[in-house]
């Protein structure tokens, strides 16, 4: 096996440069807000159906800092009476549950977890249209070429 390294030089001033929130702050909230809605979506789409309460329970909320971290997709709905995880319970089970879906008589296992693996192409699309509106306001701001 080839041994590699590889250096990256001026990496300290690449960081301080991109901790300015006035160029990342708009493109990474648009980036995470559209995975977060594109993960409901597919989610969605894999939801166990009895009742149709838990899809439609389906949302995303995100860091309200002015630079965002994190989106996180999930529902809160509990088994009535006794708030036992239902969704959490479905996503470990290989029973079937889709009544009232083009998936039914199917297993509901990974329902939720299977949109992440599933999304990928379309996460990276977005990651990378975030980071070429980062460079479009870097170059508006600093000019073509600058350091």
């Amino acid at each position: 096996m080839a041994d590699y390294e590889v250096k990256i030089y001026g990496g300290e001033d690449l960081r301080a440069k991109l901790n300015d929130e006035t160029l990342t702050a708009g493109p990474i909230r648009q980036m995470l807000r559209s995975i977060a809605v594109l993960l409901r979506r597919a989610a969605r789409e894999h939801s166990p159906v009895d009742t149709g309460r838990m899809r439609s329970s389906l949302t995303y909320e995100m860091d309200a800092q002015p630079m965002p971290h994190w989106a996180r997709v999930g529902t809160n709905v509990t088994a009535p009476r006794s708030h036992f995880p239902y969704p959490a319970h479905l996503e470990g089970s290989t029973r079937t549950h889709y009544r009232r879906t083009k998936r039914r008589g199917q297993p509901t296992q990974g329902w939720f977890s299977s949109t992440v693996p599933e999304q990928m192409p379309a996460i990276e699309v977005r990651v990378l249209e975030a980071l070429r509106r980062i460079g479009e306001k870097w170059t508006a701001t600093h000019g073509p070429g600058s350091k």
